[in-house]
């Protein structure tokens, strides 16, 4: 498990570094959440046959 840097307890209250981190630390916490569409179905995968233009569907568009 990664361990955060001890000085972030030093940061200033209100700085921008304070701001940016907070931010950095809710999208990790959000990211972490996120319920990733499965892949590997029949519907993608026909034996060892993959179909990555239905993939590459379900991921960009």
């Amino acid at each position: 498990m990664a361990k955060l840097n001890e000085g972030i307890s030093q940061i200033k209250k209100g700085s921008a570094l304070e701001t940016m981190y907070n931010r950095l630390l809710t999208g990790m916490e959000q990211a972490s959440h996120e319920t990733l569409p499965d892949f590997t179905g029949s519907d993608y995968v026909d034996g060892y046959v993959v179909n990555e233009e239905k993939i590459n569907l379900g991921i960009y568009y």
